[in-house]
């Protein structure tokens, strides 16, 4: 039965179209780097932060002007990373006559932690995690997803958690004070497509954060070095998150289910496919998700032989979007 399951799940990953499909309009995303220090890291920074930007728009189907960048150097003075324009980024963000789907907010620099407060250096006064989640409580979306990938990041897990938040740190303690890769693998994941852990052509953000989490510690692995970063997720709202890469979601309460059903990168359909087939496999994929969540609940025999039976229904569906035709 195992065998037959798995190569369903492969069938079903062939057989997916390849097209991209815009975002929702009612997402955006904001990308801040912050001081380098030095120019190696400014420079670094600022790369990071532009890819990121490209694989919104050319991988995850964002309009530009869902996904704003500032750096510490831009050519344009309103793109700096300052405080100034970082409030009104998020002003934007918090557009009042709007309720947004999601709002992507990523941190790459570097951090700290002192006097018990922690921050992220941007030009002129630091970015305290206070001040971001005092600007943040305007914000009205379904999905607050904020990845801090500074070190001593861990300590805006503290500030940031919440019902509805997704937090994502490079540190699992505001004592890991050295300078981060985790943005570096982050980026690698989702640009090689390597993020789709489960081949289903979508890279949710528990993927592309746990796959992060894997590549960081492998290439401490490959340098014969000690880790000094540890990754943190939290979507639960306890403010103390699991240590990632995250595995198995084993109950419904722990860290990981939100973030396992918020994707960067969705599903793609031919504009003229219709919609209710379009509904139909969503659906049946949801339910997919459900049923691998409520495993111990069916019983060894039971659960495969219903997982096999939705897998069937999703790759027929899916091969009837695939192979429309609309007529004449």
């Amino acid at each position: 039965m195992m065998k037959r399951i798995a190569t369903y799940a492969f069938h079903i990953s062939l057989i997916f179209i390849c097209l991209i499909d815009h975002a929702d309009a009612n997402q955006a995303a904001l990308i801040i780097c912050g001081s380098g220090g030095e120019a190696e890291f400014e420079e670094r920074f600022a790369d990071w932060g532009k890819r990121l930007q490209s694989a919104f728009v050319e991988q995850f189907g964002f309009e530009p002007d869902q996904v704003a960048l500032l750096t510490e150097r831009p050519e344009d003075p309103g793109a700096i990373s300052n405080l100034i324009n970082i409030e009104r980024e998020i002003q934007k963000l918090a557009a009042p006559q709007m309720k947004r789907e999601a709002v992507w907010i990523f941190l790459i620099g570097h951090g700290s932690f002192f006097a018990q407060q922690a921050k992220f250096h941007v030009p002129g006064m630091d970015l305290t995690a206070e001040q971001l989640n005092e600007w943040l409580r305007e914000i009205n979306a379904q999905h607050l997803v904020v990845l801090n990938a500074s070190s001593s990041s861990a300590g805006f897990i503290n500030a940031l958690s919440g019902p509805g938040r997704i937090i994502c740190t490079a540190t699992k303690s505001v004592s890991e004070k050295n300078a981060t890769g985790y943005m570096r693998f982050f980026l690698e994941g989702i640009e090689s497509g390597g993020a789709d852990r489960n081949f289903d052509e979508r890279i949710s953000f528990l993927e592309a954060a746990s796959r992060a989490s894997e590549l960081t510690q492998a290439w401490y692995d490959s340098e014969g070095l000690i880790a000094t970063e540890h990754s943190l997720l939290d979507d639960n709202g306890d403010q103390l998150g699991s240590r990632l890469p995250i595995e198995a979601l084993d109950s419904r309460d722990q860290d990981g289910n939100v973030a396992a059903t918020r994707f960067l990168k969705e599903f793609s359909f031919p504009d003229d496919a219709p919609n209710e087939w379009v509904q139909n496999y969503q659906a049946t994929m949801a339910e997919i998700f459900a049923l691998k969540s409520q495993k111990e609940a069916y019983g060894a025999e039971a659960y495969y032989a219903k997982l096999e039976q939705l897998f069937i229904h999703a790759a027929t569906i899916n091969r009837q979007i695939r192979q429309y035709k609309p007529s004449n």
